[in-house]
């Protein structure tokens, strides 16, 4: 059985969203440190900022799991609940 297009947009949407919002921060980070001589969490908003990529991280790891479980053929893979 085919599966919709919308199921592999939304799966691979995740992770490149993912990866984008932490090389944006990686750049901010860069331009703030090169303009102001300042870390990136020597700021309030920084601090924020970097301890959210870090937990974005892990959530993209989520994400890959999300993509991987999409194309996987049915009954395979992993087992999220389903009953016998």
């Amino acid at each position: 059985m085919a599966r919709p297009l919308t199921e592999y947009v939304a799966a691979w949407t995740g992770p490149a969203l993912g990866v984008a919002a932490v090389l944006l921060c990686v750049l901010l980070a860069r331009r703030l440190r090169r303009r102001y001589s300042l870390r990136i969490w020597e700021t309030w908003p920084g601090l924020v900022a970097y301890v959210v990529v870090w937990i974005n991280v892990l959530a993209i790891l989520l994400e890959l799991f999300t993509l991987w479980a999409t194309f996987t053929p049915d009954g395979s893979g992993s087992v999220l609940g389903d009953c016998e």
